[in-house]
């Protein structure tokens, strides 16, 4: 068995780190974060962040066209939104700002699932969007250091705040450290 810093080489931790370095890497990917409207509802805020550099990629509340029925989790209401660009508006933006990255999401079947659903809703093709090989789960990697799956990111139920703290784990995991302090999330559904 060869071992570098500790790690089996034939280990799931050791692929998930190097799989973290790669989508830390300058321009490869984006770390992407959803709230909706309720559980598998649809998108009322939206942002991503370059995970090398954590830069602002794109950061919108969304006018879901929809009543919000989740604005006990994610503190954002229907007067919020009531201004605020709808789905068909922000979709181009978000499209550009993701374009060719590989997508990073704590929960990404969640949010690759309600993107998709919402594009598909407004009769656009969600496209690579939609394309469950071009999403990594941050906390599929979070787990393969051998803790449970269910956290909350403290990032404060808003888009941006949990992009930031999404970014956090993957620097976590990309420098090989597998240990990771966050609070238990409620039992309450996560959006």
């Amino acid at each position: 068995m060869k071992v570098v810093e500790g790690i089996d080489l034939r280990s799931k931790r050791l692929q998930t780190v190097l799989t973290a370095r790669r989508w830390s890497a300058k321009g490869v990917a984006a770390v992407i974060d959803t709230e909706t409207t309720d559980l598998f509802g649809r998108v009322c805020e939206v942002a991503a962040i370059d995970a090398h550099t954590g830069r602002v990629l794109i950061d919108t509340l969304v006018n879901p066209e929809v009543p919000n029925r989740a604005t006990h989790i994610h503190g954002i209401t229907d007067a919020m939104v009531a201004d605020a660009p709808t789905w068909e508006e922000v979709l181009p933006k978000l499209r550009r700002g993701l374009a060719g990255r590989t997508l990073l999401a704590y929960n990404s079947e969640y949010d690759r699932s309600v993107i998709a659903s919402h594009t598909e809703s407004i009769g656009r093709s969600p496209g690579r969007l939609a394309d469950a090989e071009n999403w990594w789960c941050l906390m599929e990697a979070r787990s393969a250091w051998g803790r449970h799956r269910r956290y909350h990111l403290g990032g404060g139920h808003r888009a941006l705040g949990d992009c930031e703290a999404a970014k956090d784990i993957l620097a976590w995991v990309a420098e090989g450290r597998g240990v990771i302090t966050v609070e238990p999330q409620s039992s309450s559904p996560a959006t």
